[in-house]
C-alpha cells in the first residue's frame, strides 16, 4: 500500500479506495477491534490526494468514496483517534454533505445531514477526552445541532430514490438514525444535563423504540439500524430492555455476520455491569472512551 500510494496516478485512485475500504471491511468482519484505525487514515490520505479526473465508473468512486467517508465519521463517534490519523482534520475539508448525497441509497440508510452533526458532535473533544471548548460553548452549540437534527425530514429523503416499494423501508431506517443522533448529542456530554430527567430525551427513546420494532429481520435495511440499536441500548436501565436490544443485536449478528456486532454488544454489556460510580458524569461515549475501548460500528 505505502508503494502504491506514491504511484497513484498510475495505479488509480479508485483502486486504492476500493482495496483500503476491503481491508477496513476485512476488520469489521472479525471484530471491529483497534486494526481499522490505520486503514481509515490510508482512505482519508488516498481521498485527499484524488484529483477530479475522469473515472471509469463515477457512481462506483461515488459509493466507494461514501462508504469511506461514512466510516470515518462513525469511528469519530466513538473513538478520539490521535491527531496523526487526520481524520478530523480532513473531513473539516471535505464536502461531506454533497458526497453523500451523491450515494443517496447507501448501505447505511441515513441522511447526510444527520452524519454532519454526528462529525460535528465528535468535534466537540480532543484527542485525550479532553473538551477543546468551554462547557458552555459545547452546550451553545449542541443546541443548534439538536435543532438541525429535529428538522431533518425522513420522509423527503426516502423519497428520493424513485422506487416506491423502497420507500418505508427507507423512511424507518432515516427516521431510526435521526432520532439516534439526537440521543447521541445529547449523551455524548457536550448537553449532559439532567438527561435521565429529560422529557424530550424519554419521547425520542420511546419513538426510536417504536420505529425499531416496526424494521423486522427481513427488512432490506434491518442491518442498518446496529448503530441505533446500540445508542437505545445505552439508554437501557430495566431487564426487559436490555433483553431486547441484546436480543435485537443477536439476530442483527444472523443476518448480517460481522464480528462488529458482537464488539458492540459486549461493550453494552459492559456498560450495563458498571457501577454508577464507575460510570463517567459525562455520559456513554466518555465512560467508553476512558475505559479505552476502541471500536467501530457501522
Amino acid at each position: 500500500m505505502p508503494s502504491a500510494l506514491q504511484n497513484i496516478d498510475s495505479i488509480g485512485s479508485d483502486v486504492l479506495l476500493a482495496a483500503t475500504l476491503f481491508l477496513v471491511n476485512v476488520e469489521l468482519l472479525e471484530s471491529g477491534n483497534r486494526c481499522w484505525k490505520p486503514h481509515l487514515e490510508g482512505a482519508a490520505q488516498i481521498m485527499s490526494l484524488i484529483q477530479p479526473l475522469p473515472t471509469l465508473d463515477v457512481a462506483l468512486r461515488e459509493y466507494i468514496v461514501s462508504d469511506c467517508v461514512i466510516y470515518c465519521i462513525l469511528s469519530l463517534t466513538l473513538n478520539p483517534l490521535p491527531s496523526h490519523y487526520g481524520l478530523h482534520s480532513y473531513l473539516e475539508s471535505y464536502r461531506i454533505i454533497p458526497t453523500l448525497e451523491k450515494a443517496v441509497n447507501s448501505y447505511f440508510c441515513c441522511p447526510p445531514e444527520v452524519l454532519d452533526v454526528l462529525l460535528l458532535t465528535s468535534r466537540l473533544y480532543g484527542d485525550k477526552f479532553e473538551r477543546v471548548i468551554s462547557i458552555e460553548d459545547a452546550a451553545a452549540i449542541s443546541v443548534t445541532l439538536l435543532e438541525r437534527v429535529r428538522n431533518v425530514d425522513p420522509i423527503s429523503w426516502a423519497n428520493m430514490v424513485p422506487d416506491p416499494s423502497a420507500f418505508m423501508s427507507r423512511f424507518l431506517a432515516s427516521s431510526a438514525h435521526r432520532l439516534a443522533a439526537f440521543l447521541y448529542v445529547k449523551q455524548s456530554g457536550a448537553t449532559q444535563i439532567e438527561v435521565d430527567h429529560d422529557e424530550e430525551v424519554e419521547a425520542v427513546i420511546a419513538d426510536l423504540y417504536d420505529i425499531l420494532q416496526q424494521i423486522p429481520d427481513h427488512d432490506p435495511n434491518f442491518k442498518a439500524t446496529a448503530w441505533p440499536t446500540f445508542v437505545i441500548g445505552t439508554t437501557a436501565t430495566t431487564l426487559e430492555r436490555r433483553n431486547w436490544v441484546v436480543d435485537r443485536m443477536r439476530r442483527i449478528s444472523v443476518t448480517f455476520p460481522w464480528g462488529f456486532v458482537k464488539t458492540a454488544m459486549s461493550n453494552l454489556e459492559l456498560l450495563w455491569e458498571l457501577d454508577d460510580g464507575e460510570k463517567s458524569s459525562d455520559g456513554w461515549v466518555y465512560t467508553l472512551r476512558q475505559l479505552g475501548k476502541s471500536f467501530l460500528m457501522v
